[in-house]
């Protein structure tokens, strides 16, 4: 019994380096003290479009995220948001929350949107995946969170999950490879069209 705690324990706080997005929807994760996360999401063959994004923890418990649109029609826009994780995920444990706004200044075609997301871990016991916890997460909020949103992580290996997502008005899925610790590509499919992304982890 104490061994299974302290498994649970020791998954958890593995499962804080995980990103503080699954895709397009918040988790109740944050970027760790002493790292920085840069992440790039674009629409498959659309060049010079999509989401530029770099988070950084400040504070205690909080994290901050500038971002950048590129848009053909509309050009750039800027936006800043913050979000709080009130409490990290403990595999099998207790779930994390977080809130967070985003678009502070309501910059961009989305517009300020604030929200609560609640995550849980659901450890495994698959002999490729055991140690690495499956995500599932539920949130709502207003604007561009407008009723519920959810999604869930679920690892095939360490190097490679299975990612689906509604964030309240679309559905997508899809996969992420990871080939190594602190870099991640993603390839969804959202209706008729895909889209590409990519995050990296820095550690300072």
């Amino acid at each position: 019994m104490r061994i299974h705690a302290i498994s649970a324990a020791v998954l958890g706080c593995l499962s804080l380096a995980q990103a503080d997005t699954l895709v397009r929807i918040p988790t109740a994760y944050k970027t760790l003290k002493g790292t920085a996360k840069v992440r790039h999401v674009a629409n498959q063959g659309a060049i010079g479009r999509g989401l530029t994004e770099v988070s950084l923890p400040v504070l205690e418990g909080f994290e901050l995220r500038l971002g950048r649109i590129h848009e053909r029609a509309r050009g750039e826009s800027d936006s800043i948001s913050l979000s709080y994780q009130y409490l990290p995920p403990f595999t099998d444990t207790l779930p994390g929350i977080a809130f967070g706004i985003e678009d502070i200044a309501d910059q961009t075609p989305q517009g300020r949107s604030a929200y609560a997301v609640v995550t849980w871990n659901l450890g495994l016991t698959g002999t490729l995946n055991q140690d690495v916890p499956a995500e599932l997460t539920i949130g709502a909020g207003t604007n561009r969170y407008k009723g519920i949103f959810l999604g869930a992580r679920v690892p095939f290996s360490k190097q490679f999950n299975f990612i689906i997502e509604h964030d309240s008005r679309d559905a997508s899925a899809g996969i992420e490879i990871k080939p190594f610790q602190n870099v991640a590509v993603q390839w969804m499919f959202q209706q008729n069209r895909t889209q590409l992304g990519a995050w990296y982890v820095a550690r300072f």
